[in-house]
Order: structure tokens, then C-alpha cells, then sequence
């Protein structure tokens, strides 16, 4: 991957997991989903990499 592409970061109840891990993700097991864009947000500044531009944080039903 070109290291100045932006990219998403998938979190999952608080685990990082892969753009393919995501797509395994069924709607119906979604409890919440925000998206996180603004690199002052404390979570953006948890996950986020050097060319991250979306953080995408996922609640699962239990």
C-alpha cells in the first residue's frame, strides 16, 4: 500500500482490526458506528497512523 494514501482505521469494541475483518461484520450485529474525523478527537489520536484520515469506531451487540 502507497504510504500517503489515506486510510481508514477499523475499531472494533476497542480492538484495531482489518478493512477485510470489517467487511465480516454483519449490520445486524451493530449496536453504534461514529466516525471520527477530527485529528483532535482523543480516539483519533489513540488509533490513527501517519496517513490516517478516518477512524471509524464500531460497537457490537452483545
Amino acid at each position: 500500500m502507497n504510504s500517503n494514501h489515506p486510510e481508514t482505521v477499523y475499531v472494533v469494541d476497542g480492538k484495531v482490526i482489518s478493512a477485510d475483518e470489517f467487511m465480516t461484520i454483519f449490520p445486524s450485529q451493530i449496536k453504534s458506528m461514529t466516525i471520527v474525523k477530527s485529528k483532535d478527537n482523543p480516539n483519533f489520536k489513540k488509533y490513527a497512523k501517519a496517513n490516517t484520515e478516518v477512524v471509524m469506531m464500531i460497537t457490537t451487540r452483545k
